[in-house]
């Protein structure tokens, strides 16, 4: 695909969802039209981060504006310093991401519209991932979903991690030798100067010695760390061969 206007495009950010950053991110200067998905980010209830702060992961109070733009959540678990812990700490991660998702995608909702929805577990390190960390995480994130939707709706994890980090792919390798799921990868690397989208590029996104789940995105640029809150944004291409699957497991929020 060679142009922009073919592409299904998104944006991820840490700063809350905006009508001015949507206006930026979908400028020429950007992404030149609409992002399709907007990746949020998220730890606990309450918008509670991993050190026990109050932040600016996502909330309810975002859903409408989402919604009423037509772009779906990519929902992303924020925990990046644990990532490297243990089966428990794993566990206990994807509890509460659960429910912090529940908590702003009600499960009642989220079996009737988008029952079966990816959670990217941040692993942009350091540290890297560890297989006992993950198999821990990936497992609660599948079946305390479905506990608590009655098994009306079923979190599937995925990951969001960097293409040269060696030391993660070879531990999501192990823990899905171990039986551990994931359904899909969020790929990190910064390679372009500019957000304008290109192509996508097998080459420049696939880790050395390739990766069992399917790529389905790639951010390719990121926003400088001292940016303004209106362009405090990073963008991202989905892989034209999986497009149909990211956007299946990404969510449309409720109304309110």
């Amino acid at each position: 695909m060679d142009s922009s206007s073919e592409q299904i495009v998104g944006i991820d950010s840490l700063v809350v969802s905006s009508a001015a950053a949507l206006a930026n991110a979908q400028s020429n200067a950007y992404l030149g039209q609409k992002p399709a998905f907007w990746g949020r980010y998220l730890y606990a209830p309450g918008q509670m981060d991993s050190s026990g702060q109050r932040d600016s992961h996502y909330s309810a109070a975002e859903n409408a504006f989402l919604r009423s733009n037509n772009i779906r959540l990519m929902p992303i678990a924020r925990q990046t310093t644990h990532v490297d812990r243990d089966n428990a700490t794993g566990i206990a991660d994807a509890k509460r991401n659960v429910d912090a998702i529940f908590e702003c995608v009600p499960a009642d909702y989220l079996a009737g519209a988008d029952p079966r929805a990816f959670v990217f577990l941040d692993v942009e390190g350091p540290p890297s991932l560890s297989a006992a960390y993950y198999e821990g995480w990936a497992s609660t994130i599948a079946s305390y979903s479905a506990q608590l939707s009655g098994g009306r709706a079923q979190l599937l994890p995925a990951i969001y991690a960097g293409t040269k980090d060696a030391t993660t792919w070879i531990a999501l390798r192990n823990a899905m030798g171990n039986g551990a799921a994931c359904f899909g990868i969020l790929i990190y690397r910064v390679y372009y100067g500019s957000p304008v989208p290109r192509p996508w590029d097998d080459n420049l996104v696939t880790p050395a010695g390739g990766v069992i789940p399917p790529i389905l995105a790639w951010q390719y640029w990121q926003c400088p760390d001292d940016a303004h809150p209106d362009l405090n944004f990073d963008t991202s291409l989905a892989c034209p061969a999986h497009s149909d699957a990211l956007m299946d497991g990404l969510i449309m929020p409720p109304p309110r």
